[in-house]
């Protein structure tokens, strides 16, 4: 296992010249994380009171310590959505030559990849299938050896609704649409797309064809339980990596033979080629539509009726409780660190058996 925090710390001076703006504040965020200099607060057991200080998390979507809680809510969020039908998964990638696009239109490239993507789909289900359907998309921008591949994931339930004609179809053969007729359709928009933004490609990307897989994965759960594992944490896991000799080793399992692989870099190139799947500020990388959009809840909730779905009670996961390291009691908040020197006391907390000290911060 090896610390990116402290990789990257140890090579800053040479890694920072090579970074945009995004990319150093999500180094900058990751390697704040958990440290001093980013503040916390004073909790206090209610058993013992012994007073223990906690680091603030950063919060970034490119740490790889941070954003479980958020992924946990995400997935039980989605399982109140479940409808009871087969469910898809249809992924659409981009060709090789696209991925060369300078870093800076990558927001534009990206917008485009969801825009062409999200309507070649609903295009190709009112046509084929008659009606709207609904749909989950998650990006992704690496493959399993951390290359450049940008990727969308969409979750899509195996119905769709006619609401002119009040109708709800439930697909019940393992097949949604041809995936050589939507690929086609992709790329057409897809490409369209680019023009418009001004972006420039190779004019033989119009005879070339454009992969998109499109399989079914039972249930849903078991696809949706795989994107919330990637969706709001950093790119890469600790546990996969280790140093050897100078070397970043990376261990993954190859999509293609489903086995273990090892892949070895520079310390340096590791982190360039990490900082290459910072995604551009304020992008939104999960976006909802047709009737799971956040604008459809009455038209889900109608379905749900129709199908007669039984809802889970389940309560939406909270935040494990801070244990004391003395007695395992339960750690309350007692004060938080708002600037540096000075302490903000939490009024409305009381300890059980003893009070905890007043605490200062010089």
């Amino acid at each position: 296992m090896m610390d990116l925090v402290e990789l990257s710390e140890r090579y800053w001076d040479e890694l920072s010249s090579t970074l945009d703006q995004d990319q150093r504040r999500a180094f900058k965020a990751m390697m704040n994380c958990r440290q001093q200099s980013a503040g916390g607060s004073y909790y206090a057991c209610t058993s013992c009171g012994h007073v223990h200080y906690h680091c603030r998390s950063c919060g970034n979507r490119f740490c790889s310590r941070c954003q479980n809680h958020r992924a946990s809510q995400w997935l039980h969020r989605q399982k109140q959505r479940l409808l009871p039908c087969p469910y898809f998964m249809v992924t659409f990638t981009l060709p090789s030559s696209l991925r060369a696009i300078p870093r800076w239109r990558r927001k534009e490239m990206f917008d485009a990849l969801f825009m062409a993507s999200s309507q070649a789909l609903k295009e190709m289900c009112k046509d084929r299938l008659g009606g709207e359907c609904g749909m989950i998309g998650v990006l992704h921008t690496h493959g399993r050896d951390l290359c450049y591949h940008p990727h969308i994931h969409y979750i899509v339930p195996g119905l769709v609704l006619n609401s002119q004609e009040k109708l709800l179809r439930v697909i019940k053969k393992n097949y949604l649409v041809n995936n050589k007729a939507l690929g086609a359709l992709y790329r057409g928009k897809f490409l369209a797309a680019l023009t418009e933004h001004k972006i420039g490609f190779q004019s033989s990307l119009y005879a070339k064809k454009w992969n998109v897989d499109c399989r079914s994965v039972g249930q849903g759960l078991h696809a949706l339980e795989y994107l919330s594992r990637y969706l709001m944490r950093g790119v890469v896991s600790e546990q996969s990596l280790s140093e050897k000799e100078d070397k970043v080793r990376l261990r993954y399992k190859d999509s293609q033979t489903k086995r273990m692989d090892s892949k070895d870099f520079g310390p340096v190139e590791f982190l360039q080629r990490l900082a290459q799947h910072v995604l551009p500020r304020g992008f939104h990388r999960v976006r909802e539509y047709g009737f799971l959009a956040p604008a459809a809840k009455k038209k889900l909730f109608l379905m749900q009726n129709l199908l007669e779905v039984k809802i889970p009670n389940d309560p939406p996961p909270k935040l494990p409780a801070l244990r004391c390291s003395l007695c395992q009691g339960i750690m309350l908040p007692i004060g938080r660190v708002i600037s540096e020197g000075r302490l903000k006391q939490e009024s409305l907390v009381s300890v059980g058996a003893r009070s905890p000290p007043i605490v200062s911060i010089s």
